[in-house]
């Protein structure tokens, strides 16, 4: 999914993703990030994922931006009450922002996260927010039932070669 908004946020792009799922048989192989990179183009802005599953945070934050341990706090509180309200789909702009990024008094363990009322079985990404936390600093806080974690990341610009001429060459 993908929307243009300028409440707010000044005319920038965002593509939010709401869903991302790969099937269990073909988890692992970088499919999800394959994927997400498809949807990179010129003229966007923001990226930004909805999901309760640590892998889909982690695929995105790859192919957006560097890697979750990058991820810069500080956007998401930037933008994010923009980004939900200006959304054309109704249970992502009535979701409710949650965690310490959004309100310093939060003391829930929730760092950015959205309370989508999307209850869903939360035993898979339960495991894999696990592990997660094993094997990494897990920068957007604990899962609880009915929320989201949310991402959002600034497009990395594309940097243009420029072409060199030979001395000599007229460069046609």
């Amino acid at each position: 999914m993908t929307y243009a908004s300028t409440s707010g946020l000044s005319s920038i792009t965002v593509l939010l993703v709401t869903l991302l799922v790969v099937d269990r048989d073909y988890r692992e192989r970088g499919l999800a990030k394959g994927l997400l990179n498809q949807l990179k183009k010129d003229g966007v802005d923001l990226y930004g994922l909805m999901s309760s599953h640590p892998a889909a945070c982690l695929a995105a934050a790859k192919a957006f931006g560097d890697s979750i341990s990058t991820v810069q706090l500080e956007i998401i509180s930037k933008y994010a009450r923009d980004i939900i309200e200006a959304s054309p789909i109704n249970y992502v702009k009535d979701a409710k922002l949650c965690g310490n990024v959004f309100a310093t008094s939060d003391i829930s363990g929730l760092v950015s996260s959205v309370n989508s009322e999307f209850f869903v079985d939360h035993t898979e990404p339960l495991e894999a927010f696990a592990w997660a936390q094993e094997e990494m600093e897990w920068p957007l806080g604990d899962l609880l039932d009915g929320h989201e974690f949310l991402l959002i990341l600034e497009a990395r610009r594309r940097s243009r070669s420029r072409s060199t001429s030979r001395p000599g060459s007229s460069g046609t």
